[in-house]
Order: structure tokens, then C-alpha cells, then sequence
């Protein structure tokens, strides 16, 4: 199927095979066409190429050659030939005549041209991976590195050509070096973290994910490994341990002195105790016995002597009470509707006296502390009570629904409301928005209530408007469990 070719150089005489009509598209029967009518067959881009070639047989400077060219098959599609010659001269050694064979080669040069653009894919993959790449040969000699590997340990290729990749490793990488390569040829592939050394003598922390090379017939030739720099991570991991360290640190130095406020709020409210009964005891004496034996002036400072005691009592109770929050730490189920229930019952005096309606849509059963949820509900519910408009029948509507894995709780009123400006200052301890003389209290109830709605890792806020009363949210984990405390 070749095209064979005889130029005669004496009479220019050209002689083809049958293989040439059938390759070049000449009809057999036609007349033999002559050298310029067939080099009209050629790519323009390799024809002057070809010319110049045959009209170097005459110069006398060529005595073989072999070169390949594009042929036209059909309008703009051609296939590509390989073109070998042999020049045959006379005994004076003058060319005489030229013998050759035109072989095609378009389905091998296509299946080069793919492999060549998968080679260039491959390869530009390869340059542009963000890992670095090295191929190591059956010798543990360096074969191959990607410009990421050469970025991560500043060297250049030609410097690592033909060394030993755990060469560029620290002390620990070298010392397993051996034990690696025998797993290698194990056929094991695995992950490891090394070290790298750079150029400048930088320690850079890496995971390595090597994979053994075999060819078809089961040999072993080498190693290819996968480098990602991770020195960064290396780095926020042990930061990351040393602030969880530190955060334990705190946190027990927290608990500590947490336990010793509890403590000291305890004892102190308990140790005044005694002393402030002793002296409201005396002062009631004082009244008792001496009520109108002493002028006006002292009856009045005795009254306000017992009143003050009596606040003072109050206070140190709700101080007491403010201590002992998430002391005892029993997570349960509560049955909030049971809660409330129980909340009505103790306050019942306080509701009649104050006309109040209070209403509940279904509550739900939470995970817990049962004291807690009660003091919650009850602190809110006299919140209302004490805060209710003259002369209006108070409501106060209780709700809780699901919403982002938190059952929200609502208890809306229709009381004297909250300006604005006041929504976080009414949760802080000692905080009163009006005098004792408007409305009693230690200014500590909703600040019991922020205490207790944090200890369950929930939020507490307030939407008010002053004259239309006021609604209080707070949130509690609907999956609240003791790996959330």
C-alpha cells in the first residue's frame, strides 16, 4: 500500500507504483503526472520544503533522506506521509538516479498529536496543582518534581534530579526512610505527615500521600508522592491547643472563684441574718414600749428604723436566693404546664387581689431544672402583677412554640410597658425603673430570670411599648442535654 517512487535523474523520468495513484488520488489509467503537477498535492506551508529537498539530489549534497509532509486527500483535509530516499550514483559518483518510498501516516500522526495534547494537559495539570508532586525511581532517586514542590522547599529542579527525596526531609524523615520504601514495595500506599528543610534551612510542615509504582508485569519502579504544606495548620492546631489549655485553665479558675462567690454571697447573707433580726427585733421593742412616751420625731424614726430592716431582710433574701441559682444541677423533664399550675396556686392571693387573668396556650414539656423553671415562671408572672395598669383588668398570656431547635416562650401583658431605652438595664441586679414609694421590690427579680434562662444556655429579651404593656421572651435548647452545661 506504499507509494513507490523511480526518478530517473538522466532523462527525468519519474516511474510510481500503483500504490502511488491509489495514495495521491490519481486515476490508474491516466497518464503519469509529472513532479510539478504532483508537488500541487503537498500543503502549501510544506511544499517549498519538498522542492528544495529534490532540488538538492542535483547539487550533489544528499545521498539520503527522510522527512515527512502534508498531502492534500480532499478540499482543506490532508493526511501526513513519511518520505524516505535513497540517491544512486554513477562510479564517477555523480546522482544519477533516486529511489523512494512515501509511506501514510495520518492515523499515526493523529493518535501522536492526541498523546501529545494529553501529555500537554497532563503536564500543565500537574505544574498547576496546589500540591506538590514528586516520582521517585526503583532507586529512590528523584525522577520527577512540579513546580509546587519546588515552591514549597525553595529548590530548584535540576537540584533535585537524581537525589533521594528524604534527602530534603529533617532527621526523623531519614531514620524512616528505609522502613518506608520496604512498605513501598509492599504495595502500601499511605499518609503521612514530614517535615521538609528548605533552602533557607525553614522547617515546613507537610502530609505526604504516597503510592508505590508497578509496571505490567507486577516490578517495582518507584513511588509517587502527593506534598500539601500544613504548616499553617500545624501551627492554629497547637495555638488552638494551647488556648484550649488556657481556656481550661480559666474556666477552672472560673468555677473556683464562681464556687467562692456562691459561698461568700451565702455566708454573708446568712451571717447578716442574725444581726439585722437582732436589731429589728430591738427597734419593734423600742416601738412597742415607748409608742407615745417619746415625742413625734422619734415615733417616726423608729418606723423608719423597722422599715428599713424589714427591705434590708427582703434584699438579703433575694441575694440568697440569687446565689443558690444552678447550685443543684438535676436536669429533668418539666412539665412546664405543671410548672405553671403550681406557679397560680402559690400566688393565688396575689392574682384575685390584683384581678388578674392569666391565660395559657399548651406548654411543653423541656429538659430542665425544675426550681429554676418554677422561679423563672413565678418571678415573671409577679413581674406583670406588680407592673399592671390602675383601673384595668391585667392579662397576662403565656405561650411557647418551636422555632430553630429552641422552644420560645412568650409572657405578654397588658401593664404599664417599658420606654425602650430600658429593655437591657430592667435584667441588672439593683436596677429600678421606679421608686419604692410606686413599687416595692429589691430590683433583683428579672435579673433572677436572665440567671436562670443563661444557666439553661437559653436568651431572654423584652419588646415594650409604655401605656400597652409589655411581652417577654426568653429560649431554651428543645434538646437540652447535660453535654450542653
Amino acid at each position: 500500500h506504499d507509494a513507490i517512487w523511480d526518478w530517473n535523474l538522466v532523462n527525468d523520468e519519474v516511474w510510481w507504483n500503483e500504490g502511488f495513484f491509489t495514495m495521491f488520488g490519481y486515476d490508474k489509467n491516466s497518464p503519469i503526472p509529472d513532479l510539478y503537477q504532483w508537488t500541487q498535492k503537498i500543503h502549501p506551508d510544506d511544499r517549498e520544503k519538498v522542492i528544495g529537498r529534490l532540488k538538492t539530489v542535483r547539487k550533489n549534497t544528499i545521498y539520503f533522506w527522510e522527512d515527512e509532509f502534508r498531502y492534500e486527500i480532499s478540499h482543506d483535509n490532508y493526511g501526513t506521509v513519511l518520505d524516505r530516499a535513497y540517491v544512486i550514483r554513477d562510479i564517477k559518483g555523480q546522482p544519477i538516479r533516486v529511489i523512494g518510498a512515501i509511506v501514510d501516516i495520518t492515523e499515526r500522526k493523529k493518535t501522536e498529536q492526541q498523546i501529545a495534547y494529553s501529555e500537554q494537559r497532563y503536564r500543565q495539570i500537574v505544574e498547576t496543582a496546589q500540591e506538590g508532586i514528586w516520582v521517585i525511581d526503583e532507586r529512590n532517586n528523584i525522577t520527577f518534581v512540579n513546580k509546587k514542590m519546588c515552591e514549597i522547599i525553595e529548590f530548584e529542579p535540576a537540584e533535585m534530579i537524581g537525589k533521594q527525596i528524604h534527602s530534603f526531609m529533617d532527621e526523623e524523615a531519614n531514620k524512616n526512610a528505609e522502613e518506608d520504601i520496604k512498605r513501598r514495595r509492599q504495595g502500601i500506599s499511605e499518609t503521612l505527615d514530614s517535615v521538609f528543610i528548605t533552602r533557607s534551612g525553614k522547617a515546613v510542615s507537610t502530609s505526604v500521600s504516597t503510592n508505590p509504582i508497578f509496571d505490567d508485569a507486577g516490578t517495582y519502579k518507584g513511588a509517587l508522592g502527593m506534598v500539601t504544606d500544613i504548616t499553617k495548620r500545624k501551627l492554629d492546631e497547637a495555638q488552638i491547643k494551647k488556648s484550649e489549655a488556657d481556656l481550661d485553665l480559666k474556666n477552672t479558675e472560673l468555677k473556683r472563684k464562681n464556687t467562692e462567690l456562691e459561698q461568700f454571697a451565702y455566708v454573708a447573707s446568712h451571717d447578716l441574718q442574725e444581726p439585722l433580726r437582732t436589731t429589728s427585733s430591738f427597734v419593734k421593742l423600742l416601738q412597742q414600749q415607748y409608742k407615745g412616751k417619746l415625742d413625734d420625731k422619734a415615733d417616726k424614726y423608729l418606723h423608719f428604723v423597722i422599715e428599713s430592716s424589714d427591705r434590708m431582710k427582703v434584699l438579703i433574701n433575694d441575694l440568697l436566693d440569687y446565689s443558690r441559682i444552678g447550685t443543684k444541677r438535676e436536669l429533668k423533664k418539666v412539665d412546664c404546664a405543671k410548672v405553671l399550675q403550681d406557679v397560680t396556686a402559690d400566688l393565688h392571693k396575689a392574682i384575685t387581689d390584683a384581678g388578674a387573668l392569666i391565660i395559657s396556650d399548651q406548654l411543653p414539656v423541656i429538659n430542665g431544672y425544675a426550681t429554676e423553671i418554677k422561679q423563672l415562671f413565678q418571678n415573671l408572672t409577679i413581674n406583670a402583677i406588680k407592673f399592671r395598669k390602675k383601673n384595668t383588668v391585667l392579662t397576662l398570656n403565656i405561650s411557647a412554640k418551636i422555632e430553630g431547635g429552641h422552644w420560645l416562650f412568650s409572657f405578654a401583658d397588658n401593664g404599664i410597658g417599658i420606654d425602650k431605652a430600658h429593655n437591657e438595664r430592667i435584667f441588672i441586679i439593683f436596677q429600678r425603673l421606679h421608686t419604692r414609694a410606686e413599687y416595692q421590690g429589691s430590683g433583683i427579680g428579672l435579673s433572677h430570670c436572665r440567671k436562670i434562662v443563661e444557666l439553661h444556655h437559653g436568651k431572654i429579651w423584652v419588646e415594650s411599648t409604655p401605656g400597652e404593656g409589655s411581652t417577654f421572651y426568653f429560649t431554651i435548647p428543645a434538646h437540652l442535654s447535660t453535654d450542653n452545661i
